[in-house]
């Protein structure tokens, strides 16, 4: 639920694993080999955004290990 309302629950989303994470794009990444997270990428300010603001931001540092499974490209929900 930290991406809603962009992104919820039910929502299935098809990724391109063999694109690279760029500014404002939605990945399935994993900060320094834990468990993996839907987030927004923030390059300019090196953080993952919750589109939910009742989360909170992920900062990356400088020593942080970013692995990134896929980009986020189309959602597919039902009305």
């Amino acid at each position: 639920s930290s991406m809603s309302a962009t992104l919820e629950p039910e929502d299935i989303l098809i990724v391109k694993s063999d694109e690279e994470l760029q500014d404002n794009s939605i990945g399935i990444i994993s900060v320094n080999n834990t468990d993996f997270t839907v987030k927004r990428f923030d390059k300019t300010n090196q953080k993952l955004i919750a589109d939910n603001k009742k989360y909170s931001d992920v900062i990356i540092h400088e020593d942080d290990t970013l692995l990134c499974l896929g980009v986020v490209k189309h959602l597919i929900r039902d009305l």
